[in-house]
């Protein structure tokens, strides 16, 4: 997807950050990937940017792996990796501050499920009073 051409209000919608905020953030994981990747390794087929992309959408359709890895033809490992890396990436150039999830399991955090789903049950019947219970040991 091409969002360089966006005008600001769309670029928000699309993202849900402002443009100033996405230069700086692509300027921290440019730099960051870089000398990362001047250990070597396997040349990705995403650019940086792609890949802040994918890692943004995560964060704001809040979508699982799978369905970004099917979306953007990458496995769901890589989707996890790739994702995990930008958000270390983020998370010490102190530019940025994002929650750990330790720091989220120390919380004491209420979680209702709102959802109410009918479910159909059998009635119940009354109980036949014309059978016998017990062992029919004549009965073939």
């Amino acid at each position: 997807m091409d969002i360089t051409n966006l005008n600001a209000k769309e670029f928000q919608r699309y993202t849900g950050i402002k443009r100033e905020t996405y230069n700086k953030m692509l300027e921290i994981v440019t730099e960051a990937h870089r000398i990362a990747r001047t250990k070597g390794g396997v040349k990705s087929k995403f650019t940086v940017e792609q890949m802040l992309l994918i890692t943004i959408e995560y964060w704001k359709n809040n979508c699982t792996y799978f369905s970004l890895g099917i979306k953007h033809g990458i496995s769901e490992g890589y989707c996890y990796r790739l994702i995990e890396r930008f958000e270390n990436y983020l998370i010490q150039s102190k530019e940025f501050t994002l929650p750990e999830i330790r720091d989220i399991k120390n919380e004491d955090v209420l979680i209702v499920d709102s959802t109410e789903i009918d479910i159909q049950r059998p009635k119940k019947s009354p109980v036949k009073r014309n059978t016998i219970l017990g062992k029919r040991k004549d009965t073939r």
